[in-house]
């Protein structure tokens, strides 16, 4: 797992200098491997925790990126791609109770935003619909209820 703390660099630098495909494929091998970083006091893997930690406030930005009803159809394609793509990444780290308090601090307020602006959806939309669903599975691991709520 000590590979992502250069991936999260490369996913740093894909978002600042506009890479696509650099910032997808940081990003699945964050999803795919995030999930499975271990939390322990010392060694490679709390460096590793702590990369994927500032991966999530960098990878999180997508999802503050307005959408503009004048742009062009291809670029608001893109945009919604990767914010799909944040989105899906969140919820499969946050099945990794060491990461709830970055994703609390840093995501789910931009998670909150993005269910407000996107609170309607056709029936026939089914990526929307799981998109909507992923990220609130995400808040709900994350923030659970007290027991006394349920």
């Amino acid at each position: 797992s000590g590979i992502l703390i250069p991936v999260v660099d490369i996913l740093r630098t894909a978002l600042k200098e506009g890479l696509r495909y650099d910032f997808s494929a940081s990003l699945a091998l964050i999803r795919f491997c995030g999930p499975h970083v271990a939390s322990t006091t010392g060694g490679s893997d709390r460096g590793t925790l702590s990369a994927v930690r500032d991966s999530i406030k960098t990878f999180t930005s997508v999802l503050s990126i307005e959408e503009e009803p004048n742009a062009n159809e291809s670029d608001l394609e893109v945009v919604r791609e990767l914010k799909v793509e944040s989105i899906l990444t969140l919820e499969a780290l946050s099945t990794n109770a060491s990461l709830w308090s970055a994703i609390a601090e840093d995501a789910i307020p931009r998670l909150a935003e993005y269910l407000l602006i996107n609170h309607e959806w056709r029936d026939d939309d089914t990526k929307k619909r799981g998109t909507l669903c992923a990220a609130l599975r995400t808040v709900q691991r994350v923030i659970p209820l007290p027991s006394h709520a349920v």
